[in-house]
Formats: structure tokens, sequence, C-alpha cells
């Protein structure tokens, strides 16, 4: 096997691996809590901007692991992406747009999951 080839299958190998840790209940569990809970005043420039949308990107993403974990009914991880949408207004508006990209996301995915 030529060095390219075998460079290609390690960085297969590791990508596969980051996407199984990611559907992971409790890192799932995480990144939802990025998406749903609004930051502290003072919390870091990341946890206020880069970790919800980067969150969100995750939990967006046609990776079919993360998809069907997060749409397993006996984990209900999707209830707190719904419930930030059924709160009274005003909605925290970055938050419900993170939110929002993710659930279009899990019915464009798997519809009749979802």
């Amino acid at each position: 096997m030529s060095r390219g080839h075998e460079a290609c299958r390690s960085e297969l190998s590791t990508a596969a691996s980051r996407r199984a840790s990611c559907a992971q209940p409790e890192t799932l569990a995480k990144l939802i809590s990025y998406v749903v809970e609004m930051p502290a005043d003072d919390d870091t420039h990341n946890r206020q901007f880069k970790y919800p949308f980067v969150a969100s990107e995750v939990l967006a993403s046609d990776v079919p692991s993360v998809r069907d974990a997060l749409l397993a009914p006996e984990r209900a991880l999707v209830q707190p992406l719904l419930a930030l949408l059924s709160q009274p207004p005003p909605l925290p508006t970055v938050l419900a747009g993170y939110c929002s990209k993710v659930i279009v996301a899990l019915y464009k995915g798997n519809s009749e999951q979802f």
C-alpha cells in the first residue's frame, strides 16, 4: 500500500472515531446544553459564541450515528431543543436560531422518526 493510501486510511479511521465519540449520550447532552442554555454575561467569549455555534453545527450534521442517538426515544435528547422553542417570548434570538437549525436538520434527515 502506498504512503498516500496509508495516510488516507489513518485519517478516515480518526474521523470515524471522532464521529463515534460525538454520538455518546454525555457528549450530546453537553452539546445540547450549549445550544439551549443562555450563557452568563461573565462567561468566556468561547462559551458565549463559539461553543453554541460549533455545537449546533455538530448536532445538525448529517452523521447518522449522531442523528440516531438524538432521536432515540429512550434518551429523550431532543426534548430540551423542543422545550427552548416552546418558552414564552421573548426567546433568546441566537439560541433559538441554533436550536431551530438542529431541529430542521433532524427532521430533514429522518422525518419518520422525528
